[in-house]
């Protein structure tokens, strides 16, 4: 079972969003099968988002924080030591953007 759950706030020209993803636990019948009982039991993992966005006419702003809590993907048994199709190995990340549109018409 997977989900995202968020909350989003407007006023102006400002724009705030958080997301919560989930993952439940599951069972993995690949760990269980050579005998590695510590694996075949892949713990539940969530991670927190936030994003702000700021508009000034044609300018934006936007700053993203993926993980904020920097959480490692629990442990399975695959050659990466975490589920790539289920979760994000990639830890905390930050995405900066400036955007100017041209010709907007304002």
């Amino acid at each position: 079972m997977k989900g995202n759950a968020y909350i989003r706030y407007a006023r102006g020209g400002l724009r705030l969003s958080y997301t919560y993803r989930y993952t439940a636990d599951y069972f993995d019948a690949a760990a269980a099968a050579v005998g590695l009982s510590n694996l075949a039991d892949v713990e539940a993992f969530g991670t927190h988002d936030l994003t702000a966005i700021y508009n000034w006419g044609d300018f934006t702003v936007a700053g993203t924080v993926n993980n904020l809590t920097d959480e490692d993907p629990p442990g399975v048994y695959l050659p990466q030591n975490y589920d790539p199709y289920t979760h994000s190995g990639f830890g905390r990340m930050y995405k900066l953007q400036l955007t100017y549109h041209f010709g907007s018409g304002n």
